[in-house]
């Protein structure tokens, strides 16, 4: 008879603690609201530009990014796009991907191997910010020293923090 009433006070006292957790789950995860008053140290730039990819992306889209920069990290905050390359615990062949990564933003990578690389990857988008560089120059943004002309890419967006381009 205890544990029956133990068992039935457990249901009763976490029923609520279900119902709250079941109802945010159910609502639109992207809360952009609620995502700047948590990220209060994003400038209101970046999550900007996170939003313009959000309402221009498909349906999970494939982004690159920088592995030292951390804007992998802030991309699925505020977008349903996947990172090519964040951490090693979360990618599949982290340390390719990562090397890959490295030669395409470092120039290891000629103009043509760069092409086939955003072929075969399927890479739909690539993510800049001046955290990239190290510099709040516009002109690193707008013709950063790793793209040529020759690559598919299109500026689709640019502020004063982050640019991205579309893989064409």
């Amino acid at each position: 008879t205890a544990i029956f009433l133990v068992t039935i006070l457990i249901i009763c006292f976490s029923a609520p603690t279900v119902y709250f957790v079941l109802k945010a789950r159910s609502s639109d995860h992207r809360d952009f609201e609620h995502a700047k008053s948590v990220y209060k140290y994003l400038p209101d730039e970046i999550v900007e530009g996170f939003q313009f990819l959000d309402r221009r992306s498909s349906d999970h889209p494939l982004v690159l990014t920088t592995t030292v920069s951390g804007m992998g990290m802030l991309v699925p905050v505020f977008t349903e796009a996947r990172v090519y390359a964040y951490r090693s615990l979360s990618t599949i062949d982290f340390p390719r991907k990562a090397k890959n990564c490295n030669d395409f933003f470092t120039g290891v990578m000629s103009g043509w191997q760069k092409i086939n690389f955003l072929r075969q990857e399927k890479i739909d988008y690539l993510v800049i910010s001046i955290y990239d560089f190290g510099s709040p120059e516009v002109n690193n943004l707008r013709h950063p020293y790793f793209i040529s002309k020759d690559l598919p890419l299109e500026l689709i967006f640019i502020n004063s923090q982050l640019a991205i381009y579309k893989v064409i």
